[in-house]
Formats: structure tokens, C-alpha cells, sequence
């Protein structure tokens, strides 16, 4: 058994979500996701363990998904879902209100994205459909404005 909680782009908390919830928020438009945050953050707490992990959700119509998955200690070299064979290239987008720039090859196709999440949600774990990687082994753009 686990417990979430889901804080979309606009700042509103949902608690135990249901899977249709969850794909309804990913599937919004560009507009959705652009606006507020821009990130929508999932928390689960494990009822078993007590281990609490998060998941960052970023998600953009042209890009894909890009997922950020956080222990328990919230390390600095967290997991990211990855594109294998994408080019290094970097892409921009706006979340809190600043632009940040991220790997093309952590977004993900929307269908994976999916999975992945549902996954997280129900049990706290990495799904196994998608491909996770260290933050310290993706390559990363040293750009900025």
C-alpha cells in the first residue's frame, strides 16, 4: 500500500489519484503544463517501509516526457528516464517561472511516460518499461541565457 500525493503545474494537491486522474493531468496541452510551475510533483510514501520517494514530471507536446525519480534522502545524483540513441542536444523550458535547459534524451514518448508513472504511483518503485539512468551519467547542456 502506498500513499500519494500529486501537485500538478497549478499548485493543486491530489491525494490517492486514480490512474485516469493521472493520465488525464499528463495529456493536458502545452498551455496546461506552461502555466504555474510547470512541473507537476508526485509524492509516495511506501506503507511498508515508511520510505517516501518522488517523481518530477515535465511534460511538453513536441519533447515528450522527462521524469525525475528521487530517493528517500532526495540525492543530487537522482534517476532520469531516458531516450537511448537520442542525440546530445539541449532544449529549453520554463518551470518556476525560470527557463531551464535539459537533455533532449530524457524525454521520453508520452505512452512510456504512462506507464512509468502509473507504475510509481502504485507501487513507489521504477518501472522497468523505461530506460533510468544516473544523473551524473547523462550527458547534461552547460547552457545559459
Amino acid at each position: 500500500m502506498v500513499r500519494v500525493e500529486l501537485t500538478g503545474p497549478d499548485g493543486h494537491p491530489i491525494f490517492q489519484p486514480s490512474d485516469e486522474a493521472v493520465v488525464g493531468l499528463l495529456r493536458k496541452g502545452d498551455q496546461y503544463w506552461e502555466s504555474g510551475s510547470g512541473a507537476m510533483g508526485i509524492d509516495v510514501v511506501v506503507s511498508t517501509s515508511g520510505a517516501k520517494r518522488t517523481m518530477i514530471v515535465i511534460a511538453r507536446k513536441a519533447l515528450g516526457v522527462h521524469l525525475e525519480l528521487y530517493g528517500e534522502e532526495g540525492a543530487r545524483d537522482y534517476l532520469l528516464s531516458v531516450k537511448a540513441g537520442e542525440e546530445e542536444r539541449a532544449v529549453a523550458v520554463w518551470v518556476g517561472g525560470e527557463k531551464h535547459y535539459l537533455p533532449a534524451s530524457t524525454f521520453i514518448p508520452e505512452p512510456e511516460a504512462e506507464e512509468a508513472i502509473l507504475e510509481f504511483v502504485r507501487t513507489g518503485e521504477a518501472s522497468n518499461a523505461s530506460l533510468w539512468k544516473r544523473r551524473s551519467e547523462v550527458w547534461w547542456p552547460d547552457t545559459e541565457d
